[in-house]
């Protein structure tokens, strides 16, 4: 006989264990999660699905999977470029040109690059480097990309953090066609920040007589020329710094303080009085402070010879001949300055097209076309090959392989006053040359 309770208790047992049995079921295929939240996720997956419709590739791996964003290229980037007024493509001459022409070639071969090439004051107020350091300081937005600075101008915005190291992006500073200083121009303490574009160097620009040697000694020009100008108040003391070089001088000690050797100052002492005597120098040489006001004199007084920039002889190749700078030693020596491209961009893709640029504008071959028509010297040996008057390609060539970067005024401002007083006195037959280095050296210590 069968209980009907009991049957009753069995079918209520047995639906118990199936339902028991489903609700494990899905908790296990869940994977730990809520029926509700289970479905409310599938439910988000669908909704985003149909919103935003797109296929993503994933590369699985054993471990993780990851996703590395693809890093976008604008469009468009824009570089802007200072440019002092001499150097400005905006000008009317062959040069400007060219150099319009290797900007729109850059363009070419990079289609989404835009220049704006802007031309700031060389000196004065609102010159290129106020302009700059101001520009960091309120308007960081408004620097340019790169900019073309003298080398005193790049050396103060380098220790001012304006500038951004070029040899991170580009090697060309190390190639083998430099001249030396050349090389030297666009590093600051062991870091470059730009590349050489344009030079000058001191040298002996004459007429109406000839000089026997390209590398004449300071004799040969007492025998030779009749008279000779340099500014001999400057300031900065060049032309006299250039020859003490040439006598074995040095404007620092090994430890790097600054310094004068009492001979070679001697010796050119020595020499202006000889010059003086001889009436190759003139006391009248005092009134002239600036390499402006020294050619302004040599114009109007028809002197025979000049130290002066070298650009002075390429404005005027027909009239004027070009020599080293005399020497007082076995070897020549000159002081050169220049103009360097350098890099100011912080942003890394803008970065690593402004260097390009950079490169673009010293390429070799560009350079060989531009130099001979810039009235600069030029900064690779390369340019010269080109050069259409081979008598002077020579003299540049010696002369820019015997150039220094001339001393930054942090180098030479503690001995410059005693150096121009030392001049002074000797031009104007005031003191003995040996009496006036002695003053020139005790000055320096007393400073120190």
């Amino acid at each position: 006989m069968i209980n009907p309770k009991s049957t009753k208790f069995n079918q209520i047992f047995r639906l118990f264990v199936a339902g028991l049995i489903l609700a494990v079921s899905l908790l296990v295929g869940c994977q730990g999660q809520s029926i509700i939240d289970a479905v409310m996720a599938e439910s988000t997956v669908k909704s985003v699905a149909t919103a935003t419709p797109q296929v993503i590739e994933l590369e699985a791996t054993a471990e993780t999977t990851e996703i590395t964003a693809t890093p976008t290229i604008p469009s468009n980037i824009q570089l802007t470029v200072w440019v002092p007024p001499q150097f400005s493509p905006y000008n009317e001459t062959e040069s400007a040109e060219l150099l319009t022409g290797q900007f729109k070639s850059f363009m070419s071969q990079n289609p989404i690059v835009n220049l704006d090439i802007r031309v700031k004051a060389a000196s004065g107020s609102g010159n290129i480097l106020d302009t700059l350091l101001y520009a960091s300081q309120v308007a960081p937005e408004a620097l340019p990309s790169l900019v073309l600075l003298s080398r005193t101008d790049l050396e103060q915005a380098a220790e001012k953090g304006l500038l951004q190291p070029i040899d991170e992006i580009s090697t060309t500073i190390d190639e083998s066609d430099w001249f030396g200083f050349a090389q030297s121009m666009g590093i600051v303490q062991g870091t470059a920040y730009g590349l050489p574009f344009a030079s000058d160097a001191l040298g002996l620009v004459y007429r109406n007589a000839s000089l026997t040697s390209v590398q004449p000694g300071w004799d040969d020009v007492v025998v030779q020329l009749d008279s000779l100008v340099f500014p001999a108040a400057d300031p900065s003391v060049q032309t006299t710094l250039a020859l003490y070089l040439s006598a074995g001088g040095s404007v620092q000690d090994a430890q790097g303080q600054a310094f004068i050797d009492s001979e070679a100052l001697i010796s050119t002492l020595t020499a202006y009085q000889q010059g003086l005597k001889t009436g190759l120098l003139s006391a009248d040489l005092l009134n002239l402070q600036t390499d402006d006001q020294a050619w302004e004199y040599y114009q109007t007084n028809e002197d025979e010879g000049m130290i002066t920039w070298a650009s002075r002889q390429l404005q005027d190749s027909e009239n004027l001949k070009l020599a080293l700078v005399p020497t007082l030693g076995d070897e020549p020596i000159t002081l050169a300055k220049g103009w360097v491209w350098c890099l100011v961009e912080p942003d890394d893709l803008e970065k690593q097209y402004a260097g390009m640029l950079i490169e673009y504008l010293v390429d070799p071959n560009f350079l060989t076309e531009w130099s001979p028509k810039s009235g600069y010297l030029p900064v690779r040996p390369s340019s010269l090959t080109t050069w259409e008057n081979s008598v002077a390609a020579d003299a540049i060539n010696k002369l820019l392989a015997s150039a220094q970067l001339r001393p930054n005024t942090g180098q030479v401002s503690t001995f410059n006053n005693g150096i121009k007083t030392a001049v002074q006195e000797v031009l104007s037959n005031q003191s003995q040359p040996a009496d006036s280095a002695k003053k020139a050296i005790d000055s320096l210590e007393v400073m120190e």
